[in-house]
Formats: C-alpha cells, structure tokens, sequence
C-alpha cells in the first residue's frame, strides 16, 4: 500500500508504504484523520481483497453481484474465472444459418 499525503502549507510531499501480507490482509484505516480514505479503502477492499479495520463502509459499491475472489490480484485469472463459472456453447441462431446457407457467415 502507498500512501502520498501532500500539504499545500508547507509545499511537502510524504511517501508512505506498507508491506500488507496477502493472510490475513488487514490493515487499520486512516479514516478518522482523513475522511476521504473511506470511498479508497472500500475500493481497495473490493478489488484487492485488503480489510480496513475502522473504515465505516466496507460493502462492494461496483461488483456488488460479484462471489469470486477479488479480480485485480495478480494471482486472479481471467481465463480460469470464466472457464470455471461459465458453461461455453455453440452460438448458431437461426439468422446466421440463413447467412452461411448463402455462403456469407463467420469463416473460422
């Protein structure tokens, strides 16, 4: 996690960053002393899998019909999430029939 904190006062920036372990990967929210950190913590949340512990509202708010892991890991697969959750067929509709019946349609 990097943290860049800026202060117009003082014209200064601070880097901060911290190592989060993937287990348990909680972390402590800096909520409480800066307010916006909650929307960015609950994204984060949502799509690294990183809990903060005192955020106020740690529920999806875009991939909230989402049930598989969280999608910007590294180790998540795009491939092997759709292979396993979706089942593939074969698309002819009758449309396309009448197509390639005329010789035109999807060449393969």
């Amino acid at each position: 996690m990097v943290y860049h904190i800026w202060s117009y006062e003082i014209n200064t920036l601070v880097s901060a960053h911290i190592y989060i372990p993937k287990k348990p990967g909680h972390y402590v929210s800096v909520y409480d002393i800066y307010t916006p950190a909650a929307f960015f913590e609950r994204d984060i949340h949502e799509m690294f899998g990183v809990y903060f512990e005192g955020s106020p509202n740690m529920e999806p708010f875009i991939l909230t019909e989402w049930d598989g892991p969280p999608p910007m890991l590294k180790s998540f697969s795009s491939l092997g999430y759709v292979e396993e959750t979706f089942k593939w067929q074969d698309y002819s509709p009758e449309w396309l029939k009448e197509i390639e019946a005329k010789g035109g349609g999807i060449v393969e």
